[in-house]
């Protein structure tokens, strides 16, 4: 019994955690970015790639070119 009880919590528990639905990531439109991360875009826009800017204590930006 106390197996059901503690598998049934945890399903709650789960299901619980999965319905946020809020995005965690979003595009960013590129006017919109401030100038060190426009400068970061352009060095590296005409290189195919997944990249991570980010500066401790600020949002940061993933950025893919394809």
């Amino acid at each position: 019994m106390k197996k059901i009880v503690c598998v049934f919590i945890m399903l709650i528990v789960v299901l619980a955690g999965c319905s946020q639905s809020t995005a965690l990531i979003r595009e960013v439109d590129s006017h919109k970015l401030n100038q060190k991360v426009k400068s970061f875009v352009d060095r590296n826009k005409s290189k195919n790639g997944i990249y991570l800017y980010s500066v401790a204590g600020e949002k940061e930006y993933f950025i893919v070119n394809a």
